[in-house]
């Protein structure tokens, strides 16, 4: 439990910057396209992929950007226990492709809210979002039934030309319910907030003379959580006739996240980054009881410690093709990996070690898309997600294993220089293996089961030299494989708005 503990606290309120932007509301729309669109929410660049510094390195425009997606998840075999998020986010995760590291609705903040150019060299941004999610499995193995989150932030960079510098602070509070799952269980509350900060420094290397040269730009980001970072559970309980108020505390000692990185941009033609990401946490543990006669209390100790390295590559292309005059066509490659491992070490109230665990992870994708600008693409992406390790608790070590792939099939068709249509189709297959479940964006995939989904996506894009919008549909249908059960699957829908204004 300790384990899954700090896996979620990381996660959830720590705000580790999702290392590839997976999903953004037109990738979504054409099936998860990112290596293969054009767009600048699938661009290559420092600000897509959480530097602060890269926000002043945008083309300097003023704007307003926000977002409202919607899910559901209905369980044929327990209609009552249906999954419903919604909120302000410009991201929701979703049945696409999307774990822990890559969860959407976890990353950071990227085209959202206000961004104000004062100059052309200097850059600011103020943004936030709020979640809303019911029937959700809490990490720490209780029936989580709804979440509230809401997270701020503020940022601003400045572009002195040979490098830029940037800085900004995010803060994230959550509140959880737990009712009783049976008459007479603990009834049970939880909240927690976390204060962070994250500076980014990158330097400026321009390849040549030209307009609009080629830039290779190295830096790096810095990410702590300010003090005090904590999450408290409340649980009334009845013992006998004896009422129990009993507090779960769950505190952050020191949280760190850092690493260099570099990018390379060919404009209109190739755009590559090599980034790494070094983190550490500690997380200490307190619990108060109302009557320690029925429940103990525990003095604060050290309950966790966490070490995780994370290497990702990718590029993207566009390589002309012949065409006519009025067609530019082109060929889009793209490609990434990424290489991970975390390790977990968990302890007892006397200092002593009771669990550790070593799970290393290797995540890759390649897409090929033809494209004319303006006019249509097509395209078919691919990925893959492997983990593997051990975790091993009083002596007895257990295996991690687990492999998912997604293929994706879609495109786009401008029916106007202001209107475009698209589509997509995804299919994933999650298999887990070993003796730990995976928990994906809002489903579990159980140790020994398959879990297969097809998702048909489509959407609606409105584009002019003022307003930006983009309204997308889609609906899947998870099960489990080869089940004996006729109720083994269920029914997924959502959708999504994101409207973008531009100022002059």
């Amino acid at each position: 439990m300790a384990k899954n503990i700090s896996t979620y606290f990381i996660a959830l309120c720590f705000l580790i910057p999702a290392v590839l932007a997976a999903s953004e509301t037109r990738v979504n729309s054409t099936g998860g396209l990112s290596l293969v669109m054009t767009d600048e929410t699938a661009s290559v660049n420092p600000f897509n992929f959480g530097n602060p510094a890269g926000l002043s390195l945008l083309p300097p425009q003023s704007r307003f950007d926000i977002a409202a997606p919607w899910f559901q998840e209905t369980a044929a075999s327990d209609p009552s226990g249906q999954v419903q998020a919604y909120g302000t986010l410009s991201q929701l995760g979703s049945n696409f492709s999307s774990d822990s590291l890559l969860d959407a609705t976890n990353s950071s903040f990227k085209y959202q809210g206000l961004i104000l150019f004062p100059t052309s060299h200097w850059a600011f941004q103020a943004s936030g979002d709020l979640l809303h999610a019911t029937n959700q499995t809490d990490p720490t193995s209780i029936d989580e039934k709804s979440l509230d989150r809401l997270r701020g932030m503020a940022r601003t960079s400045y572009n002195f030309g040979p490098f830029s510098i940037g800085t900004e602070i995010d803060i994230n509070q959550i509140t959880k319910d737990f009712p009783p799952g049976t008459p007479g269980s603990p009834d049970g509350q939880g909240n927690g907030s976390v204060l962070s900060s994250t500076s980014g420094l990158l330097a400026d290397f321009p390849l040549d003379n030209s307009k609009s040269p080629s830039h290779l730009r190295l830096g790096g980001q810095f990410s702590l959580a300010i003090p005090p970072a904590q999450e408290k559970d409340h649980f009334s309980l009845n013992i006998s006739g004896n009422p129990v108020d009993l507090d779960f505390i769950y505190k952050s000692q020191n949280y760190m996240s850092f690493g260099p990185e570099i990018y390379l941009e060919v404009p209109d033609s190739f755009q590559a980054a090599v980034i790494t990401r070094f983190s550490q946490s500690m997380i200490n543990y307190e619990q108060d009881s109302s009557n320690t006669a029925f429940i103990s209390s525990i003095a604060s100790y050290k309950l966790n410690n966490a070490n995780s390295v994370e290497v990702l590559g990718l590029f993207k292309g566009k390589l002309p093709l012949a065409g006519t005059l009025r067609q530019k066509l082109s060929l889009n490659p793209g490609a990434y990996l990424m290489i991970g491992n975390t390790q977990n070490t968990d302890f007892d109230q006397t200092g002593n070690t009771t669990q550790t665990s070593n799970v290393s992870g290797v995540q890759a994708g390649i897409g090929i898309g033809v494209e004319n600008q303006k006019d249509f693409t097509v395209g078919l992406q691919a990925s893959m997600d492997t983990r593997s390790g051990t975790g091993t608790s009083a002596g007895v070590s257990n295996p991690y294993s687990f492999f998912g792939y997604s293929v994706s099939a879609g495109g786009e068709k401008w029916v106007s220089s202001h209107w475009a249509i698209r589509m997509g189709l995804n299919l994933e297959d999650d298999y887990t293996g070993g003796s730990y479940d995976v928990t994906k964006a809002f489903y579990v995939v159980p140790v020994g089961d398959r879990v297969v989904n097809t998702t048909l996506s489509a959407g609606v894009g409105f584009e002019d030299s003022a307003v930006r919008s983009d309204f997308m549909l889609w609906t899947g249908q998870p099960s489990l494989y080869d089940s004996s059960s006729p109720n083994a699957f269920a029914t997924q829908a959502g959708a999504e708005l994101a409207v973008s204004v531009l100022f002059n």
